[in-house]
């Protein structure tokens, strides 16, 4: 039987370890009934004649982390000593996410801005077209067009310039075919 003891770590005893003897020390000072109790919360520092681990100094000064409540020990351990680290990463990484988010929109406007040259050359072509045939084929071209642009997602910064190609897809192909009964007949 003993009125106090003492936990004593070693220099290069990793942090998880020191965390879990000190909640687990506590927890097992909370779940028991004691004999003789003088009111003091146990784990505490009484003899100071030893130095406390900065883990320690942090336990007594602020008590345990709230990431504890959260996550397994060794993950929580692991975060409590490389926050910086994993900040500074973070930081460091931050213009490459942004350079990833704005893919979707740069992938969107290069869509919309190819199939607006595309409707352009149709256009172009349609102006030259005399036979019913070329019409016809230049018809069916802006149909495709038509469809796969209907179909495609864009990015909701783009939609005005989606409907725009949509509109214009229209009514070009409503010329077109126009055009096509003019030959006709």
């Amino acid at each position: 039987m003993a009125s106090s003891v003492n936990l004593l770590v070693q220099k290069d005893v990793h942090p998880a370890i020191q965390w879990a003897f000190l909640l687990a020390s506590e927890d097992f000072y909370l779940t028991k009934d004691h004999f003789f109790n003088n009111g003091q919360k146990y784990p505490n520092y009484k003899d100071k004649t030893f130095p406390l681990s900065p883990i320690a100094n942090r336990f007594y000064t602020s008590g345990q982390p709230e990431l504890f409540n959260y996550l397994p020990i060794w993950l929580a351990a692991l975060l409590e000593n490389m926050w910086f680290i994993i900040l500074a990463v973070f930081l460091v990484m931050l213009p490459f996410i942004y350079k990833v988010t704005g893919l979707r929109s740069f992938i969107s406007q290069k869509f919309l801005w190819e199939h607006f040259w595309l409707l352009r050359f149709l256009e172009d072509e349609l102006k030259g077209a005399n036979t019913k045939g070329s019409i016809a084929t230049i018809v069916s071209r802006l149909e495709i067009l038509d469809s796969e642009v209907s179909s495609t997602w864009v990015e909701d910064k783009d939609m005005r310039h989606y409907y725009n190609l949509s509109r214009c897809i229209g009514s070009t192909l409503s010329e077109a075919k126009k055009k096509l009964t003019q030959q006709s007949e």
